[in-house]
């Protein structure tokens, strides 16, 4: 069930009329909490009116105040000095409601109709086994959809994750045992047993997993997962090339966290336990001073890096991927137009300034593998800009304005078309040519269904490409759905919104796949599309 408020809104649109100094007068605010799965009230809900301005003959006492509710849900704050005020809503085991905005109060201004809801949490319990169906313990259970949360399993295998907002949930679990180390020396003729990050409903990790639903209020009890067996596998190499201070090695999969180990001082390097799937591998060094070679408008900090090396994981180990550091480099470039309509308009001339103001217009690079830092960049008036502390690796180019997409790079003297920038071996000092066009597809349509049941719902607009651009999403509840986006294949789909976050990373989105409409959209096509 969605979080939801009633008559806040009404509230924030309240005016306050201008007093004099000598007549301000203490406000109120009066109202009451109910749960919003069996509208019975809520009691102790710590209520916060939090001052963040004053009216222009605002006392100097005026402060935050705070009250709970009590078993009726009911709730005051009084004496608040005229001014504006966020309210915030706070109680464990409750989704807090949404309110939007700031609150306004005049002087002697008495509010007392205000209604609030407070979604209950629920709760996933379950417990980890082996094949054999002995409960494991130590073992990492992790719920992600709308919110997340984690538990680790107790002796008997069990395990409780709460505080989850309603919505659909991956559940995954992960033995402590898989550490990135070498496998354990037994005498006894044991054999040490490795099992793969399982998800429910007991698939590794990367296959396609079912959702686990949570309504408001309720828990959902006696899953079990079954951790699967994998050979014990490592990823080993050296790193050569700039290192001239602490070097470690990341391992990591598009949409999905990074794990990683030191390397060694003759710069070989071991990872160990690395579960079956497709990685990126990437060494990076700290400088022995510490510091980043680049800071501020062009992003993070960016270090001495290797390319990030893509490899398959199968059953056997994987040797010998050895990973050469070089120093981040710089990128100057021009933009280019396909067409007069590409072009951002100008930003207004500041009388006086030397240089005119750029505003918004930025170039960016964002990696697609999980490892290498992305960049961005100011745009000139004369559409030249710098790319700073660029490091070896393969990013799709973009700008900050939508009206236009990038259709092709010219690197030196290399054309290619589309997004993709590869500067796995440096860009040896080549200026870079961004080639923009406005001839934007649209897709449109609406959105058929139950209305209610919409409000769970966004149409989404994913690329076929495995190094495509983040999915594109807009809400489904009004009964339609618009994009305009580059060329290039598509599935275009409805999905859960409490999927946004894995979908945003690209991380589980085959389960939608098999039910999304395929499309391929040229320049300027207007495709109408129906969903439901």
């Amino acid at each position: 069930m969605a979080t939801r408020f009633i008559s806040l809104m009404l509230l924030f649109a309240a005016l306050a009329f201008p007093q004099n100094p000598g007549d301000e007068k203490p406000a109120s605010l009066r109202g009451t909490v109910t749960n919003a799965v069996t509208g019975e009230p809520v009691l102790r809900v710590r209520v916060t009116a939090r001052f963040i301005s004053a009216s222009p003959a605002q006392p100097a006492t005026a402060q935050t105040a705070t009250a709970l509710t009590d078993v009726g849900g009911n709730f005051e704050l009084s004496n608040l000095a005229p001014g504006s005020y966020m309210l915030t809503v706070q109680k464990i085991g409750f989704v807090p409601p949404t309110v939007g905005g700031s609150l306004r109060l005049s002087s002697g201004q008495n509010i007392d109709d205000i209604k609030l809801q407070m979604t209950p949490t629920g709760a996933i319990t379950g417990r980890v086994v082996n094949g054999d169906g002995e409960p494991m313990e130590r073992v990492n259970v992790v719920a992600t959809g709308s919110s997340g949360a984690s538990s680790n399993t107790d002796e008997l295998g069990r395990f409780r994750i709460g505080g989850l907002a309603p919505g659909r949930y991956r559940l995954c679990a992960t033995s402590q045992q898989n550490a990135a180390v070498a496998p354990e020396i037994r005498t006894d003729g044991s054999k040490e047993v490795h099992y793969g990050s399982t998800c429910y409903p007991n698939v590794l990790r990367g296959q396609e997993t079912a959702a686990v639903e949570i309504r408001g209020g309720l828990d959902v009890s006696g899953l079990e997962i079954r951790l699967i067996e994998v050979p014990l596998v490592r990823v080993s190499g050296r790193v050569t090339g700039a290192v001239s201070g602490r070097a470690s090695v990341m391992l990591g999969q598009q949409g999905q966290g990074n794990r990683g180990v030191p390397a060694k001082p003759d710069g070989t390097y071991e990872i160990w336990g690395v579960d079956p799937g497709h990685y990126f591998v990437s060494a990076s060094v700290t400088p022995s001073g510490g510091g980043g070679y680049v800071t501020g408008s062009a992003g993070p900090p960016s270090y001495p890096r290797s390319a990030p090396v893509e490899i398959d994981v199968g059953t056997a180990n994987l040797d010998h991927v050895d990973l050469t550091v070089m120093d981040p480099f710089d990128i100057a470039g021009q933009l280019e137009y396909d067409d007069e309509d590409a072009r951002l308009p100008s930003p207004p001339q500041v009388p006086g300034a030397a240089i005119r103001p750029t505003g918004n217009r930025q170039v960016m690079l964002n990696s697609f593998d999980n490892l290498s830092p992305s960049r961005f960049a100011p745009v000139s008036e004369n559409g030249t800009f710098k790319l700073e502390g660029v490091t070896p690796g393969r990013y799709r180019a973009s700008v900050s304005w939508q009206t236009a997409y990038v259709k092709a790079m010219r690197l030196g003297p290399m054309l290619t078309d589309g997004a993709i920038l590869d500067v796995r071996n440096g860009s040896a000092g080549a200026p870079l040519a961004v080639v923009l066009s406005s001839g934007l597809a649209e897709v449109s349509g609406k959105v058929l269904g139950d209305p209610a049941a919409l409000a769970g719902k966004m149409a989404a607009l994913i690329s076929q490409e495995p190094d495509g651009s983040r999915p594109s999403l807009t809400g489904a509840g009004n009964g339609s759905y618009f994009f305009r986006v580059a060329p290039g294949k598509y599935y275009l789909v409805l999905v859960d919104t409490s999927d946004l976050n894995s979908i945003m990373r690209r991380d589980g989105v085959e389960t939608y796949f098999s039910r999304a409409e395929k499309l391929e959209l040229r320049q300027r096509d207007k495709i109408v599309k129906d969903l439901q």
